[in-house]
């Protein structure tokens, strides 16, 4: 239950930073919370060195076709929290006690040219940055293509306040 994503409290659920929340996390390892809304995610520490981020996808599109996104799906059980973004595609949480995973779950192939690329567009704010470990610069935008079998790599990103520190 350390690492349960769980709803409100009654407490919690009537206070203003809550407006819209669905779920809450707590990462006792890491000094950071999170926050679950329909749309977006915010995490923050709850140490002396503040920060607080939020992460949203913004657009899923499979070449130049915009495919719809969808809100008002989320669940959660247990460390796990998922939503149903758009046909075919999940996005998940898991709290452990070695970090917060997010990814991407894509269930079947979306509707469009097969040549296209499936691109999944997020927007992160609240003073983070991001950055691959081995890129030289915060935000350097990062594309992958999928494997023949339809598996793209693992991409690792490193989240960093507005100090240059990793969060």
């Amino acid at each position: 239950a350390l690492y349960a994503i769980r709803n409100l409290t009654t407490e919690e659920a009537v206070m203003p930073e809550n407006a819209g929340v669905r779920y809450v996390c707590g990462n006792p390892a890491h000094g950071m919370a999170a926050r679950f809304l329909e749309d977006k995610t915010i995490s923050e520490s709850g140490s002396e060195q503040a920060w607080s981020g939020t992460l949203a996808l913004s657009s899923v599109s499979k070449g130049a076709e915009p495919l719809g996104l969808k809100t008002g799906e989320v669940m959660a059980e247990g460390q796990h929290l998922s939503r149903q973004v758009c046909r075919g595609v999940v996005e998940k949480y898991e709290n452990r006690a070695d970090g917060m995973e997010h990814s991407f779950v894509i269930s079947r192939r979306p509707l469009g040219d097969d040549q296209s690329p499936l691109t999944l567009r997020l927007n992160l704010g609240g003073g983070l940055s991001a950055r691959a470990p081995h890129a030289a610069e915060p935000g350097k935008k990062r594309e992958t293509q999928s494997g023949a079998e339809g598996k793209g790599p693992d991409e690792h990103l490193e989240f960093l306040s507005s100090d240059g520190r990793t969060v």
